[in-house]
């Protein structure tokens, strides 16, 4: 029940997503870094362990659970990057080695909350973007963007602000109602931090 429950959200989210182009002309999370003070920043997404000295350690069940710092590997979009067009279907030849590499490790990844969260606050799923122009959904480049589910103790609020997400990442491709693939990569997410250089 809880597993068709999450699903009809999933669905939800991804028809009300706000769709914003992912082009060239947009607000890049490389340029936003530089506006980044490299000193501690205010955390807009509820911290749940300094990413710097994280463990985790939220639910057996996890197979991220015994991981420790040494464990997480950093890695941006450009790792995920297949070269896949708006409206297209994946499939699994357009894997790199790089991003079957990533599958099943655990993560740091850097981007942006959709704005097509259901509620400010309180949410147990979102689409991370690569950038402030990327489409969640019909014109979108599904290998731009990751769908975040995150573990009940971590208490998520939107913000428009640049966001870290750590958690095992999986390739789980799912396709929208318009036939083609919205989403390549899951993130089963430990925690979900203000960014910090």
């Amino acid at each position: 029940m809880t597993n068709g429950v999450a699903r009809v959200c999933w669905v939800i989210l991804l028809c009300i997503a706000v769709n914003c182009g992912c082009q060239s002309r947009s607000t890049s999370l490389e340029d936003s870094l530089d506006d980044v003070d490299s000193q501690e920043t205010e955390v807009t997404a509820v911290e749940l362990a300094d990413p710097d000295s994280f463990t985790t350690t939220v639910g057996s069940d996890s197979s991220a659970g015994d991981k420790d710092v040494n464990d997480i590997e950093k890695i941006d979009f450009a790792d995920l990057n297949l070269g896949m067009e708006s409206d297209q279907v994946f499939r699994p030849f357009m894997l790199t080695e790089r991003a079957r590499e990533l599958d099943g490790r655990v993560v740091r990844i850097s981007g942006y909350m959709d704005a097509g969260v259901l509620q400010q606050e309180g949410f147990r799923d979102f689409v991370l973007l690569r950038n402030t122009e990327c489409k969640f959904g019909p014109g979108g480049q599904a290998d731009h963007l990751v769908h975040v589910e995150v573990k009940e103790n971590i208490n998520t609020k939107y913000t428009d602000k640049v966001i870290s997400a750590t958690g095992l990442l999986s390739i789980e491709p799912f396709q929208g109602d318009d036939g083609n693939t919205w989403a390549i990569y899951k993130l089963q997410a430990t925690a979900v931090t203000a960014f910090r250089r």
